[in-house]
């Protein structure tokens, strides 16, 4: 049974860009003192937020982006069997409820995986930011570009055959995010969200899942733990991104 969407706590203390886990991403980064602080003036900080925890649900009015400041979140919806179907996982920095710019409601429940804070700006105020600030509207335009590729290769995905190519595609795109975001290029991979989640994604069943891991594995491409990958050939997933 869905969990019941837990009121969005605010946190008195404004989040600045100084204090973003991942400024360099941020959206304030971009911006000019003078424009930066009109940003600032108006997003607020919520949480924490546990696991399991809704932020936003389908078909809910849009009036609010989240970019996250720490932790993680997935969206799903649901299929016509009225099944949940994973469309995809959001990091620190990145930017929650783009999809919903345009519509009048979310288009998907954003849930969290673990302990969460997010930044909540006000979606007509910071449109209305954007429409004086060519800065900011490339930064929004880059972040609904990002949330496209993503659903490109949610569609990918689960065009390819090959449970092997699937999971390759997806471990590097996990990778590729993180530099984007931190700047950091270590290889270990942690995994916020539960493999059912990742099978459910990649239109797998878990015990295909982790026979892929297990062939991977054997193969020397990744190093597959608990709550962790460690990917050892980056040429090889790489390779098969690009197929």
């Amino acid at each position: 049974m869905d969990k019941k969407r837990r009121p969005l706590r605010l946190v008195k203390k404004r989040q600045t860009a100084e204090h973003c886990t991942s400024r360099g991403y941020c959206l304030l980064s971009a911006l000019d003192p003078g424009h930066a602080e009109l940003l600032n003036a108006i997003i607020r900080t919520r949480g924490p937020f546990r696991a399991g925890d809704r932020i936003y649900r389908h078909g809910e009015p849009f009036d609010t982006l989240y970019s996250v400041q720490t932790g993680s979140l997935k969206t799903e919806m649901a299929t016509r069997e009225g099944r949940a179907q994973v469309s995809g996982f959001y990091f620190a920095g990145e930017l929650l409820g783009t999809d919903a710019i345009g519509a009048r409601t979310y288009p998907s429940d954003a849930v969290v995986l673990e302990q969460t804070w997010l930044c909540a700006i006000p979606a007509r105020q910071f449109l209305d930011l954007c429409a004086g600030n060519p800065a900011l509207q490339e930064q929004l335009l880059g972040r609904m570009g990002d949330r496209i590729r993503a659903d490109e290769y949610g569609w990918m995905l689960n065009r390819n055959e090959r449970a092997e190519q699937r999971l390759m595609i997806f471990l590097h795109d996990l990778y590729q995010r993180r530099v984007v975001r931190t700047g950091r290029r270590t290889t270990v991979v942690e995994l916020t969200m539960r493999k059912e989640d990742i099978a459910n994604y990649l239109g797998l069943t878990p015990e295909s899942l982790s026979r892929t891991l297990r062939k991977l594995q054997e193969a020397g491409i990744i190093d597959s733990r608990l709550r962790a990958i460690e990917l050892l050939d980056l040429d090889a997933l790489s390779a098969a991104d690009e197929t």
